[in-house]
């Protein structure tokens, strides 16, 4: 039971730094529309603000995706699955801030907004993978 609060304490984590991304974001947007003061120098950096919260916005809402159904599943589909988190998300994290920042001509899909899209989606299928493989394999047990 101890997995329970594990993936309880990861989802309120996640769904408090995706709703704090959303809200910044929205608070930014409506300044920069009058953009007085010191949310004019802000403005004129929105783009470097974007580039760094996109991907962590990202991937925190394919945590909130997975994270409800692995409540109800058994620890050891939990342990499956973090352990793969552990090695997936640090380096998915150097890959983001390796990558060359979005926009400027031809990119071939190599810029960190394009990999921050592709590396939560195939995190979500490979998460995903992983829950139904290994409560496959326990299911009878």
């Amino acid at each position: 039971m101890q997995y329970k609060k594990q993936v309880l304490g990861l989802f309120i984590t996640t769904t408090t730094i995706f709703a704090l991304i959303v809200a910044l974001g929205e608070l930014f947007d409506s300044q920069c529309n009058s953009a007085v003061g010191f949310f004019d120098d802000l403005c004129h950096n929105s783009s470097n603000i974007q580039l760094f919260t996109q991907p962590i916005a990202l991937l925190s809402l394919s945590l909130i995706i997975i994270l409800p159904p692995l409540y109800f599943f058994r620890g050891e589909i939990y342990l499956a699955w973090r352990k793969f988190t552990l090695w997936y998300l640090p380096i998915v994290a150097i890959l983001l801030i390796i990558a060359r920042p979005s926009g400027g001509g031809m990119s071939f899909g190599f810029d960190r907004e394009s990999l921050s899209f592709h590396f939560s989606a195939y995190f979500v299928i490979v998460s995903l993978v992983i829950i139904a493989v290994k409560s496959w394999k326990l299911r009878g047990k």
